[in-house]
């Protein structure tokens, strides 16, 4: 009887309920981010059932913004656009994260500050970008953008690769827009012709006795225009008379899952606004490319009111090559018009997987005297606290009696997690990456175990598993991919067994999560670990 009170003595103190608390692990301090890349926020929240908010603080611990609320206590980690708030964007500088309850009840802030740095300067002229036929001596637009500096731009003419003259120096990066007497230079003027680019380059900042250098930025026109002579007010509106207003700057299409005669294909909607009816012509225009393909809409053009027309263009891997940019060219009785650059690449997957399945495994050993005289293993039952965790870890108990024999029992716990990755298995491409994400709930140890000795080791099983191990309880039939001291998080790439899994070139029987320090001993120790085991997958289609 005294043994089997010690005995349930010991399980209750490891199974007792703790107070609920909230944890912050990521980022926690001296972390360097990039304004609008990706951070993932990750707290453990052990036995918080309301919903929990993130917050964006200063480097004083005072509210910034809000950047979510009514996130589930368990739903850690969240993808993180760096500075993004409900607000918008926070600007460069030093903050921290709190993570707390909708009534602040329970709360964790960042043990330091981390810093957000902007993002790479660039320059971008938008306007005149190709295609253009701009009036001499009228007044144009020469448009760009420049996004994380500010400074001044120098803007260059340039005819068929060579230098025609400056247009203008020390003008304002921002707003972005020049107003320029087409054909104007500052010694001379262009006249008229074709084969024309615009340049715009970021000038140095000078100082008291020499230049600062700074980043060498510059860009030109996709692809020439024109300059022309001047036209009555109707002729030019002919001349212009077509105006593509869909696609963008800057959009981006994905290859979709249709085929049409074996090939992968995209379905981009064309909108423009016309002085004619029609009929209207289709190319497609590879930038820095000079030939043009013909393309068929798939229906004809649909008026939509106000002289704006629309078609929807089906292009595929036949006639585009993936990752390049591309333009529509719409005509019509002799005018035409070029859409804004845009870029055709593959479909990216990115998803955070949560296990399809969890089984938690015990072993149960008893010695006395040196003799084994009962052993088993089963599956352990979920406690309702503590769903879809991963349980590691060891608990023994030893005694002594006054005959001078002893008594030794010993529970070893283990935990296997399989992902389901059936959506993929259909689909052609890779992996570009395979993370998993382990957190730490909970961690229970007394005070003769050091935590770094506690490896927690990660299987890949090569076998189904069902608690087995045989008589031999230490027998695992898979392939260790990845130790890591209990106690703490940790994250690592599978992408090779990811592949294999979802190609079906190896079964996919699922991780087994082993606690560190599974031996008997005369020592009376435990420990007991819980972990959230996530994968977070950006799959590639090609």
């Amino acid at each position: 009887m005294r043994k089997v009170l010690m005995l349930v003595s010991a399980i209750l103190l490891v199974l007792a309920p703790l107070a609920a608390e909230i944890v912050l692990n990521s980022p926690n301090g001296g972390e360097p981010m990039t304004l609008g890349q990706h951070w993932m926020i990750a707290w453990a929240a052990p036995n918080v059932t309301q919903d929990v908010k993130i917050v964006l603080l200063k480097s004083d611990n005072s509210k910034f913004e809000l950047i979510k609320a009514n996130l589930k206590p368990g739903s850690s980690p969240y993808s993180w656009t760096i500075g993004q708030t409900v607000a918008g964007m926070a600007p460069p500088g030093s903050y921290k994260i709190r993570v707390a309850t909708m009534d602040n009840v329970q709360q964790d802030v960042s043990a330091g500050v981390f810093s957000i740095a902007a993002g790479e300067p660039s320059l971008k002229l938008t306007s005149p970008n190709g295609g253009e036929n701009w009036p001499n001596g009228l007044a144009k637009n020469i448009t760009w953008k420049a996004k994380n500096w500010s400074g001044q731009v120098k803007l260059e003419l340039w005819q068929n690769g060579e230098r025609k003259g400056i247009i203008a120096t020390g003008v304002a990066s921002s707003p972005g827009s020049y107003s320029w007497k087409v054909g104007q230079l500052a010694l001379t003027t262009a006249g008229i012709g074709a084969g024309f680019k615009v340049r715009v380059i970021r000038e140095y900042m000078v100082g008291p006795h020499s230049p600062i250098p700074v980043t060498p930025l510059m860009d030109e026109s996709d692809s020439a225009f024109s300059i022309g002579l001047q036209k009555p007010d109707s002729e030019a509106a002919k001349l212009m008379g077509i105006k593509v207003i869909a696609p963008v700057e800057g959009n981006e299409f994905e290859y979709g899952s249709f085929a049409i005669n074996g090939q992968r294909s995209i379905k981009v909607p064309v909108r423009w606004t016309a002085d004619n009816a029609g009929p209207f012509r289709f190319f497609l225009h590879e930038v820095g490319s000079k030939p043009e393909t013909p393309i068929q809409p798939l229906k004809a053009p649909a008026a939509e009111g106000n002289q704006t027309y629309g078609a929807e263009l089906v292009l595929s891997t036949k006639n585009t090559v993936p990752g390049r940019f591309y333009k529509i060219h719409v005509t019509s009785a002799g005018n035409g018009g070029y859409s804004g650059k845009f870029q055709l690449k593959y479909k990216l997957h990115e998803v955070t997987l949560e296990p399809a399945f969890y089984d938690k495994y015990y072993y149960s050993y008893k010695y006395y005297s040196d003799q084994e005289f009962t052993a088993s293993k089963g599956l352990l039952k979920e406690f309702p606290s503590k769903p879809k965790n991963a349980r590691v870890g060891f608990h023994n108990s030893y005694n002594t009696w006054p005959n001078g024999e002893w008594s030794y029992t010993g529970f070893l716990f283990r935990s296997r997690i399989v992902f389901d990755l059936s959506r993929f298995a259909k689909l052609k491409g890779s992996f570009k990456e395979a993370k998993l994400i382990v957190q730490q709930n909970e961690f229970h140890h007394n005070p003769g175990i050091d935590p770094a000795d506690c490896l927690v080791s990660v299987y890949v099983l090569a076998e189904p598993w069902s608690g087995g191990g045989g008589d031999a309880f230490f027998a695992i039939p898979g392939n260790l991919i990845q130790q890591f001291p209990n106690g703490t998080p940790n994250n690592f790439d599978i992408p090779d067994w990811c592949k294999a899994w979802a190609d079906g070139a190896s079964p996919n029987y699922g991780l087994l999560f082993v606690g560190g320090m599974e031996k008997m001993n005369h020592d009376k120790l435990f420990h007991i670990s819980y972990y959230q085991v996530f994968l977070k997958i950006q799959f590639q289609e090609e």
